[in-house]
């Protein structure tokens, strides 16, 4: 029980890995917040879980779901002690100079900006009890952001981003990780 008495949230939750994980940290005693497009796979996937589940259906390049979850984490479990970013897309493979502009467009705000927009929400939610405990937050990425395949040239550009963003907020949030 490692996660008795924490609050996770968790977007993409309803996806394999979404889904997946929001069933380890139930296993391990947390109180979790979920969020995906579906509703209705989301109250799915709160009714399998043996923990206290709250659910916020959405789509994460909306900025103002994040603050939303950030909220609903607070009002139900007193706070957001872990976030997982997991949401994401793919793109159908192609060429780059076939992909379209609303799916490049849509990768890249699926899977990067909303990290983005999930993280200002989330960074001044982290340690709401004063406890001095802090918090973690886990940005998905891929494998492809360093072993790219042809033709996914968009989605492999997102999530090298993440990887880039996480490195520099932790280069700016150094000084406050213990």
């Amino acid at each position: 029980m490692r996660f008795q008495g924490l609050t996770v949230l968790i977007t993409g939750a309803t996806g394999g890995f979404g889904r997946a994980s929001a069933a380890a940290f139930a296993k391990e005693g947390a109180a979790l917040v979920l969020s995906d497009l579906d509703a209705g796979a989301l109250d799915e996937v709160a009714a399998e879980l043996p923990t206290e589940a709250a659910v916020l259906a959405g789509d994460v390049v909306e900025r103002e779901l994040h603050f939303r979850l950030v909220e609903l984490a607070k009002e139900r479990f007193g706070g957001l002690d872990v976030a997982v970013n997991n949401a994401g897309i793919a793109h159908e493979p192609g060429r780059l100079q076939t992909i379209p502009e609303e799916v490049a467009r849509r990768v890249i705000e699926v899977d990067l900006i909303a990290v983005m927009w999930a993280l200002q929400a989330q960074i001044p939610a982290m340690d709401p009890r004063g406890e001095g405990r802090g918090g973690a937050i886990v940005n998905i990425a891929s494998t492809r952001a360093y072993q790219s395949e042809a033709n996914g040239e968009a989605y492999a550009a997102s999530k090298g981003g993440i990887l880039a963003l996480t490195h520099a907020l932790a280069r700016t949030l150094g000084p406050a990780v213990r």
